[in-house]
């Protein structure tokens, strides 16, 4: 987005836009600061913009001088600040964890966005986690892992002055035991998601398609580039060397993939934002979010899943097929470097127990009247 499509004559003095957000800069005393407000750069997020940046000034005057000037801490403020902080603590050891924690906050910055921490109180969360399930369709195991990051943002934010109390130990989070979920999809739940994603988004059909086809993860398909399609073969690029790897496509996967090398640009999955032009799709939760409404609109029993449990239901049905695929196979396909990054992909359930045992008993029927003869 450039700043003409804000539609201001002159950018607000104190904020410039960057990749379509506003940015706030101070200047004093010889110290030049910038931060990320995390709003659309358009007039109407101009105002809660500019607030960020009065309380950034404030902070940094309240260090150049010595005094404490810690008060109306805005949520995004508070968040930026917070993942700055949790990345510093994780990144030498558990790169991905403040990845999964700065994923986790998006929703909570877009429902707080323009929110004083001190403001926020149990029955604002207690609406998210209306929002959330409404909203989003989330299950309990994702509800739960959004409220402990929102918990240490809190804590953070105490030990900064920002705010007295933690409104979070206030309200019920889903225990472990609700939280645990069923990461295989039945085979009557897969025909209806593909049914209801074919009619709403191409993107998520065909990025599905191909986890539950080959097992790779959604943001690896994502990223794919035309380049990477070879020879009936297709070219993973994971976050390991052990997930770097090349892929034979089934006949369905090869069609799928195939049509998608005459798009325009370097990837297969192009992203359609003006925000994030020349890129590729990095996120497909509004169209998940859009597929599970229909499907709970017509279904309200359907037992929803997220779009990671195709790559655990590709690797079930290959560790439970006949013959079932050999562990450390399934550890190169899934991208995985040992054999027990491979068991949490596994879900046998009573069907997959009940076949591979109607079968040994076959085998061992089989041998017993070569015996007997």
């Amino acid at each position: 987005m450039s700043r003409q499509q804000t539609s201001y004559s002159e950018t607000p003095a104190g904020l410039f836009e960057k990749n379509g957000l506003w940015y706030w800069r101070i200047k004093r005393r010889g110290t030049d600061r910038t931060g990320n407000t995390g709003l659309e750069a358009i007039p109407k997020h101009a105002m809660a913009a500019l607030f960020q940046r009065e309380q950034a000034l404030k902070e940094l005057e309240a260090g150049l001088s010595g005094s404490v000037v810690k008060s109306n801490v805005m949520f995004q403020y508070a968040a930026e600040k917070f993942l700055e902080w949790y990345k510093a603590e994780h990144d030498d050891k558990h790169p991905n964890t403040a990845k999964r924690a700065a994923t986790s906050l998006v929703s909570l910055r877009y429902f707080f966005n323009g929110k004083n921490l001190r403001d926020i109180t149990p029955g604002h969360l207690d609406r998210y986690k209306t929002f959330r399930k409404k909203e989003h369709c989330v299950e309990d195991v994702t509800l739960r892992h959004d409220l402990h990051n929102l918990s240490s943002l809190m804590q953070y934010a105490k030990r900064q002055g920002w705010c007295d109390a933690n409104p979070v130990e206030e309200i019920d989070i889903p225990s472990d035991k609700d939280a645990v979920r069923i990461n295989f999809i039945s085979p009557e739940a897969e025909k209806k998601f593909f049914a209801a994603a074919k009619q709403r988004s191409k993107d998520l059909y065909d990025v599905a398609r191909v986890m539950i086809l080959q097992g790779p993860r959604p943001e690896e398909v994502m990223k794919m580039k035309k380049t990477d399609i070879r020879e009936g073969k297709m070219h993973v690029w994971g976050k390991s060397r052990a997930s770097d790897r090349w892929l034979l496509m089934t006949d369905e996967s090869k069609e799928i993939l195939t049509c998608r090398l005459h798009s325009k640009g370097p990837w297969l999955f192009p992203s359609p934002s003006k925000l994030n032009e020349g890129g590729h799709i990095k996120s497909l939760q509004t169209a998940i979010t859009d597929v599970f409404h229909a499907l709970l609109s017509a279904e309200p029993e359907f037992s929803r899943f997220t779009l990671y449990d195709f790559r655990h239901t590709f690797a079930t049905r290959a560790a439970t097929g006949l013959p079932p695929m050999p562990l450390p196979i399934l550890a190169a396909i899934l991208g995985h470097g040992s054999l027990s990054s491979v068991y949490k992909y596994l879900h046998p359930n009573q069907v997959h127990m009940d076949e591979a045992m109607a079968i040994n008993a076959v085998r061992y029927q089989s041998k017993s009247a070569r015996a007997s003869g």
